[in-house]
């Protein structure tokens, strides 16, 4: 029996419903929230709602002994108490999140700011990041004064990981501060590409000419820095899609204020929560993606867009650049391919190249296959 240490979040769902397939009956989902109710994970059998109490926490940890293995689903503080009052022999997996690199290794972000976004932050007072950094460098000195750093005990807890499961397990920033040999690295991802193209046909449907930039309301996006690239470009009255539906308020606010007064009535931020469905057609209506982050992130999008035919733009500081061209999909790099006369629509042979190469990594089928290795080899 394996257990999931998971948090209520959506895309859960869809390992419950994998594991579920592939091995009825062999993985239990202890699923933590502050109420002990859930109101994104769907409850089955194999799930069970923990109210995170300090005892509930202490008495997971003293039972996972019965478990073959642990798999812990973003290392939050919380994952990481119960990691450190358990015994030293768990085998622990840790599904790595994006959330995590930011809040278990604050010391790897301090340069993801581009020049114009780092006025943004002083201005908006954003320096959240600045002070976990501080809070992490200080801790051997300031936890005698009361001052302790959670980054800390995260980083602890994940000294006590034999394993972990991402999507780049040869190119993640994560692997430059923690010392997990390469043979217990594996490879995997919550979202197949079926899923994330809710079953689109990639023959059948005709991209627009609208401009995709961004993925959030998250000043890592690096917004004003790219815009006023943009707006240096002739981009012919053609849209500028940004969605902002979930991030920083405050961020959102100035970003979609900066966004009309640089493209005028072009600007089209996404201001809400959209069906996939929905979104996935606003995104079949740009032909040029860009994601001016320094640190991987937005990977289901980057994804989508290039299984779609998109012509995708990321800075080449950003790991999934790397990793996409050791895949050989053709993608851009925002500091040399950004320029005017190449904004149009990818070649039909690169398209029809990039989404087969997303097709054979990302289908439902190969993730299976990844998640049966994962199991096969905590086996042996």
């Amino acid at each position: 029996m394996y257990l999931h240490i998971i948090d209520d979040s959506i895309q859960i769902n869809h390992l419950i419903r994998r594991t579920e397939n592939l091995f009825p009956g062999k993985h239990i989902f202890y699923a933590l929230s502050n109420s002990g109710k859930l109101d994104k994970v769907v409850e089955t059998n194999n799930v069970i709602a923990i109210k995170s109490t300090k005892n509930n926490i202490i008495k997971i940890a003293k039972e996972l002994s019965k478990f073959e293995a642990v798999f812990i689903h973003n290392l939050c503080y919380t994952k990481s108490v119960i990691i450190l009052n358990s015994s030293d022999n768990i085998r622990f997996i840790w599904g790595v999140w994006g959330f995590d690199y930011y809040n278990v290794y604050p010391q790897l972000f301090k340069n993801i700011f581009l020049p114009h976004t780092k006025f943004v932050n002083i201005l908006l007072f954003k320096h959240s990041l600045f002070v976990k950094y501080l809070l992490h460098t200080i801790h051997p000195v300031s936890k005698y004064i009361g001052i302790k750093s959670k980054d800390r005990i995260k980083q602890q807890a994940a000294k006590k990981i034999e394993f972990t499961v991402n999507n780049m397990p040869d190119f993640s920033e994560l692997f430059q501060v923690v010392d997990i040999p390469r043979k217990n690295r594996f490879n995997g991802i919550y979202y197949s590409i079926e899923f994330i193209s809710k079953e689109l046909d990639a023959s059948n449907f005709t991209l627009g000419n609208n401009i995709y930039v961004g993925n959030s309301a998250s000043n890592s996006s690096n917004h004003l820095d790219i815009f006023l690239q943009l707006k240096k470009l002739n981009l012919d009255n053609r849209e500028v899609v940004v969605p902002l539906s979930y991030g920083c308020s405050r961020y959102r606010v100035l970003v979609n204020f900066l966004g009309k007064q640089i493209f005028k009535d072009k600007f089209k931020p996404l201001l809400k929560f959209l069906p996939i469905s929905d979104y996935n057609q606003i995104l079949l209506g740009c032909n040029v993606m860009i994601f001016n982050h320094k640190r991987s992130q937005a990977i289901g999008n980057i994804i989508f867009g290039i299984w779609a035919g998109h012509k995708v733009f990321l800075r080449k500081c950003n790991p999934v650049y790397h990793y996409l061209k050791s895949l050989n999909i053709e993608v851009c790099s925002i500091e040399e391919d950004l320029l005017p006369g190449n904004m149009n629509t990818l070649e039909d042979e690169k398209q029809i190249n990039n989404c087969k190469i997303i097709t054979e990594h990302y289908s439902e089928k190969q993730i299976q296959k990844n998640y049966l290795e994962i199991i096969n080899i905590l086996g042996n």
